[in-house]
């Protein structure tokens, strides 16, 4: 309406748009004003923001809290959820090597050279850890260098020697 006044008179405009001519005059006058929920999403965002993004709707809701605001823990969670704000989960370590040991350390003979030009001349092998609906396994598998074909695997739910 404030943009089209020189155009139409406010009258007519409020009427065509089912609106009260007195409340926008009354809105002009009170001049722009932030609304209550523009207001609570900006404190969860700087709270949040603060608390360097790792931190839930608890910690936020504490926090504004402490600063004397009196929202209430579900009122912060809708904010967080509307902004899509959501913790940064730290990740889990997984151990998968242990280098202190007193087994042999063998010498690299391929020096890096991973071309093989006739099977079975060349196997290279390695140890990694798959999720399974069962938990952690390790799986060690070996590679032939020139057909690029798994020779041999081998899966445990640990990485100690058999040595039966």
């Amino acid at each position: 309406m404030k943009l089209y006044r020189n155009r139409w008179a406010i009258r007519t405009m409020a009427r065509v748009l089912k609106v009260s001519a007195s409340g926008y005059y009354a809105w002009c006058k009170q001049g722009v004003q932030s609304s209550p929920r523009a207001v609570l999403d900006t404190l969860v965002h700087s709270c949040y923001m603060e608390l360097k993004q790792k931190s839930g709707y608890r910690p936020v809701f504490g926090l504004l809290r402490s600063r004397g605001y009196s929202y209430g823990h579900n009122r912060v969670q809708r904010s967080m959820q509307r902004q899509r704000l959501q913790a940064k989960l730290k990740r889990r370590f997984a151990k998968t090597t242990d280098s202190n040991h007193d087994l042999p350390i063998y010498e690299n003979v391929l020096k890096r050279d991973f071309s093989a030009l006739v099977p079975n001349k060349k196997w290279v092998g390695d140890i990694t850890y798959v999720h399974t609906l069962k938990g952690w396994v390790y799986l060690a598998k070996y590679l032939d260098l020139c057909t690029r074909k798994v020779v041999g695997w081998a899966m445990s739910e640990n990485m100690a020697l058999d040595n039966s």
